[in-house]
């Protein structure tokens, strides 16, 4: 938990409070609640095993503000002493900005801000980054010394295993941060930075509460089944499934089976019998409640902070995984703890890590006369992962070859929404009702890969239709956002078959995943069809993905396309637009054209250009003369000269 003082803590428990948030650029201005800073929303996701990440949005009144790369520090104040107006301060972590957007409209500025551990998620490593051998401890204080974070150097769980070699140097697009992750998973910790000094810290799931709240400092909580107690460890190499387990029988018997398993955590690789052992010790017995909770407005939480909540009768054990923290004139506080998902076993990835793997290795079973080759590549990308690996195995009677690729092209256009025409619609989609599509860092945090959303309305649809084989089986996969209200319906239908996935009301989901696996077509289509009906109030569908075989793969694009926010290249041209306004210039088989307020002010087709504005600084010519300014004296104008020849 934030270092706070009692002070602080029981002003903010009070039924009447006064807040002010403070942004303080170093080396610069500072904004408070006070003056320009319009609101503030600090957010943070992570679980054990891995990293916790934070990020800050932050909106200021006005438009002159060249923050882009500035670090800044946030603090959240609350008035203690109404008499003498003394207040007391909480420290909320040091920032760094990566995106800046000017509203010239309303006048306002918002910035986009990641601690330590999402800078480095922007960092590369690079063959020769750190020298070996050294320590799993070693290599966290190198690692901090190198991003410039505090670190005091405590014990870690197989903190002493000597790495002999560069673990990291033929591994395509691992980023610092990756290696932070793997380091936690060795360690069975969570690694996260606090304070304005970004201090790293290790911390292992925690056994007791550190802190109980009762219903008086909730607004509203909500309880799902336990989750654990843990009690196995794997750690696992994929796709071969080559895996060392360690379990504690007893309380097996006792629970039920709770397993963390580890995929391809390279420090783990090649001495898992001794290191599993160890991750158990710690991990053994770890359970909580998964909850969601809106607080009264602490300010004092951390991912990772155990906490007991009482209705004074019952006692409920919840860990925190995500936190939401808005200061926009109030203080809203949503505090909440997720499980991991039991088919989803590669925590060591968590938090949106994608690396790839090159595996190429020799088996040799003497007693058992068979040897066996592997050659393979694994795309890993946070909780999901594209296996391609040949196999032979030969033995005293046969030999056996096998080949597995999984994944593939995404067959949905526009599948998250970043194509829109000058009328607002979705490209490649047919709609009814109201259809926007925007950005969403949220579902990033919560383990999405697109970074965009598809937000329907009451009463709203969109439908697309695709062309498949039915000799081929197809994986509808995406991950949807909706409050309790209404129903919404993402179904894969044609003249025969019909499957759906229905999110009923009464029931809320934040980025959850859902999917409709290995189903195989009667006809040679399929419409892709997402609606809500009357009473839904907020929904949202992002990771849209349709793609052969029977496994689910993580998000991409269709093969012939490339979107962001302002750029979409597909199977109608390039469309470049502008990221204030409704402008755009569009290239096609026509030609080139552009467009203004939705006017259409330059046409280039074959050997003619068309224009509604036209500007020349210097001149203009066309043989034999040249039109060229006079911009002094009595005949100040224009003058046509002949050209030289």
């Amino acid at each position: 938990m934030i270092s706070v003082t009692t002070a602080f803590k029981n002003a903010m428990k009070a039924p009447v409070k006064v807040v002010k948030a403070t942004v303080a650029v170093v080396g610069g201005s500072s904004y408070t609640s006070a003056d320009n800073l319009v609101k503030l929303e600090k957010q943070a996701s992570g679980y054990f095993f891995g990293v916790a990440t934070q990020s800050l949005t932050v909106t200021l009144l006005g438009t002159d503000y060249n923050l882009l790369g500035k670090e800044m520090d946030v603090t959240l104040s609350v008035l203690t002493d109404m008499t003498n107006m003394t207040w007391a301060d909480s420290d909320q972590g040091h920032f760094k900005v990566y995106e800046q957007t000017t509203d010239l409209e309303k006048g306002m500025t918002t910035v986009r801000a990641y601690d330590a551990i999402g800078v480095i998620g922007q960092k590369g490593y690079q063959a020769g980054d750190f020298v070996f051998p050294m320590t799993v401890a070693e290599l966290a204080s190198r690692l901090a010394a190198d991003n410039g974070m505090d670190y005091t150097a405590g014990t870690l769980v197989n903190g002493s295993y000597q790495i002999s070699e560069d673990l990291y140097q033929n591994i395509n697009s691992i980023t610092h941060r990756d290696i932070l992750a793997e380091i936690a998973g060795a360690t069975a910790t969570l690694a996260s930075v606090h304070g304005a000094t970004s201090e790293l810290t290790f911390v292992a799931p925690p056994q007791t509460a550190s802190e109980t709240l009762t219903y008086a400092n909730l607004k509203k909580v909500k309880y799902e089944p336990q989750y654990g107690v843990v009690n196995a460890v794997v750690l696992a190499r994929t796709p071969q499934e080559d895996n060392i387990a360690v379990r504690d029988e007893t309380s097996i018997s006792e629970n039920g089976l709770t397993e963390v398993k580890l995929a391809n955590n390279e420090i783990l690789d090649d001495d898992r019998e001794s290191l599993a052992q160890p991750i158990l010790d710690a991990v053994d017995g770890f359970y909580f409640y998964p909850f969601e909770a809106t607080t009264e407005g602490h300010g004092w939480y951390e991912i990772g902070d155990r906490i007991a909540i009482t209705d004074g009768t019952n006692t409920w054990e919840v860990v925190v995984t995500d936190i939401k923290l808005t200061i926009d004139g109030s203080l809203k506080e949503v505090i909440k703890g997720i499980a991991p998902d039991e088919s989803t076993t590669n925590y060591a990835l968590a938090g949106g890590i994608t690396k790839t793997v090159y595996n190429t290795e020799i088996k040799v079973d003497k007693q058992g006369q068979e040897i066996t080759s592997v050659v393979s590549r694994q795309d890993s990308f946070e909780n999901q992962t594209l296996e391609n690996f040949s196999q032979i195995t030969q033995n005293i009677s046969s030999v056996v070859t096998t080949i597995q690729t999984t994944g593939g092209s995404n067959m949905l256009h526009n599948s998250v929404g970043y194509n829109i025409d000058t009328d607002g619609n979705l490209v490649n989609w047919t709609k009814t009702g109201a259809i926007t599509a925007e950005s969403s860092p949220e579902s990033v945090s919560y383990g999405a890969l697109s970074g965009n959303q598809i937000s329907l309305a009451a009463s709203s649809s969109i439908k697309q239709r695709v062309t498949v084989s039915p000799d081929l089986l197809y994986t509808l996969s995406f991950r949807v956002k909706k409050n309790v209200s209404g129903t919404a319906t993402i179904r894969l239908t044609n003249g025969t078959d019909n499957y759906s996935v229905t999110i009923p009301s009464n029931e809320s989901q934040l980025w959850k995943d859902f999917s409709i696996v290995g189903v195989k077509p009667s006809e040679s289509y399929f419409d892709v069809i997402v609606s809500t009906d009357s009473s839904v109030t907020l929904f949202a569908i992002t990771d849209l993905m349709l793609a052969t075989g029977d496994s689910i793969v993580p998000w991409v694009s269709a093969a012939d396309e490339i979107l962001s926010k302002q750029v979409a290249i597909d199977q109608n041209g390039v469309k470049v637009s502008s990221s204030t306004n409704n402008d755009y210039v569009q290239l096609d088989e026509f030609g080139l054209n552009g467009y203004h307020n939705g006017e259409n002010v330059l046409t280039l087709q074959q050997d003619v250009t068309e224009v509604a504005k036209l500007k020349s600084r210097e001149q203009i010519a066309m043989p034999p003369i040249k039109i060229v300014p006079i911009t002094s004296g009595d005949n100040a104008g224009w003058a046509f000269v002949k050209m030289e020849e």
